[in-house]
């Protein structure tokens, strides 16, 4: 997909933000694979600016939760903040902002389907936030982030934190077999998969960006094929 100014345009329209130095929003959204192939310095990609937003990102979203539950434990306010900065959320708000329509990819990568690949625009969205740190400041970069999270925060609340179905299942296989499952877990090409397993018997899958979120997919399998005992049905 050529990257053009109208591009630039479409990302700044969204995030409200107009760059005074373009080039840090096109490194924002150069994959890797872009430059291997072009035989770019590898500084060239987005990989430092997402090493840097990723910690911008960590620091904001602390404060966030931070000041929105000020009645809530250290433990809770920590599954909040994990939650809101978890990839599968990332990706989300990167599609909404269009990252996925500006990705610079390489031709491989283009192929196998990296434009929709969640980790990519996680990365992506995270190298942007960088990038409107060294382009306007902490300042700038903080708006940005209390705009695109704030109000989907105050709206959620802390049920976000009943999403951990892996604490819930261990609870529940704790208070009922003195025991717990465990996760065979591995990447396959541009995701993880995963096994919930309670004394070798699989009672969940699930897959994700990460391996953390795979898990969780695994668990929350093995949840709902619980409750559907429960109610009596087949499973």
């Amino acid at each position: 997909m050529a990257f053009d100014e109208n591009s630039f345009e479409l990302i700044e329209e969204k995030i409200k933000y107009k760059f005074k130095n373009a080039s840090l929003l096109r490194q924002a959204l150069t994959h890797s694979s872009y430059v291997y192939e072009r035989k770019m310095p590898k500084q060239s990609s987005n990989e430092r600016l997402e090493f840097l937003g990723d910690s911008l990102l960590g620091f904001v979203m602390a404060r966030i939760v931070f000041d929105l539950f000020p009645a809530e434990a250290e433990g809770v306010i920590s599954k909040i903040k994990a939650y809101w900065a978890s990839a599968k959320v990332l990706s989300t708000i990167a599609e909404e902002i269009g990252i996925q329509k500006t990705l610079l990819l390489g031709g491989g990568e283009e192929k196998s389907g990296g434009r929709n690949n969640g980790r990519n625009l996680a990365n992506a969205f995270e190298a942007l936030l960088a990038a409107v740190y060294l382009d306007g400041g902490t300042k700038n970069a903080e708006a940005l982030i209390k705009r695109l999270f704030k109000k989907k925060i105050q709206k959620n609340g802390i049920k976000v934190i009943f999403l951990d179905y892996k604490t819930h299942l261990q609870e529940l296989f704790q208070d009922k077999y003195k025991d717990k499952p465990i996760y065979l877990t591995e990447f396959k090409k541009d995701h993880f998969i995963s096994k919930a397993v309670f004394r070798g018997k699989v009672i969940g899958r699930g897959k994700g960006l990460s391996k953390k979120d795979a898990e969780q997919e695994a668990a929350k399998f093995a949840l709902e094929k619980i409750e559907k005992r429960k109610r009596g049905s087949d499973v």
